[in-house]
């Protein structure tokens, strides 16, 4: 009796486990040559916040193994487009053709959105029937850009109901508009005018955000934007996630939907890329007063480069530096670092009140991860 009852007790076992499986959102995300390695690493954090998705970084030799089989979602991050396209090569692009046609949902970050336009004279998977423009002018500049939130945003983000404008970081995005084929959602208009680097103005101004539409049968969403870095928005990407394989768009905790950390642009002129690479280098060689000082103006200004040196600071002697970069990693919801944080607390010499502090970084950050 009592090994039957453990015979079934282990089958009950295997039974729930094989239903939580199968109840769970499986994401892939691109990387390979072209495809940023911070742009892929904070899709696979942005990811985390859902705990009922589990992530997988996948790579092109997987994807023509037939990897794709195993997984509902997959993003395409940014970086370069081209590039992309040419590691995934002619079977690689079909396999993501057909995964998605036959019923899986992608997702297109920044250059990833560039990769399924129908763009003519550009290096695409003619997916998704808009077109971008103005692509001789992509260099254009990078910050936080403002954009109108529209009556078809809500469809996705109903988090956004109570805002008029919203905020997300921008770095050299596609600007789309649509062709005779277009028959999917253009949400978001973009205000900002982002034209540094000797492009034509106001380029930006008026242009869509966010294209949705169904691909045979499957579906895909594009942002021109970086959801993923920009503190407070990063719930975007699994929303998203969510709506291209049609699952119920699932609310997040107010730790990680945070929409008020911004009340306006900033974008990096001359003047303000200038002061950010002094500011990086303070980080690098300046007194433990000054790399403070530069910490809280590099988060406040939301330095795309800035947040590689963060976990390094926390290895500093200084106990105020370590404090601040681990505030800074918090205030940003940089939850790639929680490992770093970790063997701070435990491992540097410290009293027990300062990693009493620390301690609570590192809970706030964790519980924007939810798996």
């Amino acid at each position: 009796m009592k090994k039957l009852n453990t015979i079934i007790i282990s089958i009950s076992f295997m039974l729930f486990a094989t239903f939580i499986s199968a109840q769970e959102i499986k994401v892939a995300v691109f990387q390979g040559n072209g495809a940023a390695q911070g742009c892929v690493q904070d899709a696979v954090e942005a990811i985390k916040i859902d705990k009922d998705m589990s992530v997988s970084i996948i790579t092109s030799a997987d994807i023509i193994s037939g990897a794709l089989k195993n997984y509902q979602v997959l993003i395409l991050p940014g970086g370069g487009g081209s590039r992309q396209m040419s590691d995934l090569g002619y079977a690689g692009c079909n396999e993501v053709k057909s995964f998605i046609k036959n019923g899986g949902g992608i997702v297109g970050i920044c250059a990833g959105a560039y990769m399924l336009s129908s763009t003519p004279d550009y290096l695409d998977l003619e997916l998704v029937p808009i077109m971008a423009t103005d692509i001789e002018n992509d260099h254009r500049g990078r910050g936080i850009m403002k954009y109108k939130v529209t009556k078809n945003d809500l469809k996705f983000f109903p988090e956004l109901k109570d805002c008029k404008e919203n905020y997300l970081y921008y770095y050299e995005g596609p600007l789309f508009k649509s062709t005779k084929e277009s028959k999917g959602v253009f949400c978001g208009e973009i205000i900002s005018d982002v034209s540094f680097h000797n492009t034509p103005k106001k380029r930006t101004v008026g242009k869509p955000l966010f294209y949705a539409c169904d691909v045979e049968k499957g579906r895909a969403f594009l942002s021109v934007c970086h959801p993923e870095t920009t503190p407070g928005m990063r719930w975007m990407i699994p929303r998203m996630a969510r709506w291209v394989i049609k699952k119920d768009l699932k609310s997040y905790p107010s730790s990680v939907v945070r929409l008020k950390i911004y009340d306006d642009e900033v974008l990096f002129d001359k003047e303000l890329r200038k002061e950010e690479s002094k500011l990086l280098k303070t980080l690098l060689n300046g007194s433990d007063k000054e790399k403070i000082s530069a910490l809280k103006r590099l988060v406040k200004i939301h330095s795309w480069d800035s947040r590689r040196y963060f976990k390094g600071l926390l290895r500093e002697k200084n106990f105020d530096v370590v404090s601040t970069a681990a505030w800074a990693i918090c205030e940003i919801g940089y939850t790639r670092y929680i490992k770093d944080l970790e063997a701070t607390i435990k491992y540097q010499k410290f009293t027990e009140k300062q990693k009493e502090e620390l301690n609570s970084y590192l809970k706030k950050l964790k519980s924007m991860v939810n798996n």
